[in-house]
């Protein structure tokens, strides 16, 4: 039998969680990074979905980027 291995992010790594409960025979490996224990509700995807249809990823871009990286520093070590 061939094993997977197995990266997610975010919402990835909660799907990833599923098989690796239910038949971890089947994973060599996973890597589960910034995943929450549960899913937001529904209207939160929703929204968020309505927002990219109406202007691109540029509409939520800065969001979505807030949460993944701290701010600039004052010493200008910052990621942008």
């Amino acid at each position: 039998m061939h094993r997977a291995h197995h990266c997610g992010v975010s919402l990835g790594g909660m799907l990833g969680l599923w098989p690796a409960a239910h038949a971890p025979e089947g994973l060599e490996r996973q890597v589960v990074v910034s995943a929450l224990p549960r899913l937001d509700p529904p209207e939160r995807y929703r929204d968020r979905a309505a927002q990219v249809r109406a202007g691109g990823t540029a509409a939520v871009a800065e969001t979505v980027v807030g949460r993944w990286f701290s701010p600039p520093s004052s010493r200008g070590t910052g990621w942008r």
